[in-house]
C-alpha cells in the first residue's frame, strides 16, 4: 500500500482501520491489489502512522 494513500485519503484510512477490505474492490484511490502487496504489513503501517505521523498536517488543519 502506498503510505501516501493511507495518510492523504481519509476514506482509505477508514477502510483499512475498519477492515472493510471488500470496499477496496471499487475504491478509486486504493485497490485490493495494493492491499495484497502489503503482504501482512497492514497493522505495522497503521501503527506507524498513528505513532509518528501528524495527520492534521495533511488535512490542512495544523
Amino acid at each position: 500500500m502506498s503510505l501516501n494513500a493511507y495518510v492523504l485519503a481519509k476514506i482509505v484510512r477508514n477502510v483499512i482501520d475498519e477492515r472493510d477490505f471488500a470496499s477496496l474492490e471499487t475504491n478509486p484511490v486504493f485497490s485490493m491489489k495494493e492491499l495484497e502487496e502489503l503482504n501482512g504489513w497492514t497493522d505495522d503501517l497503521i501503527n506507524y502512522v498513528r505513532d509518528y505521523v501528524n495527520l492534521n498536517v495533511f488535512a490542512g488543519v495544523a
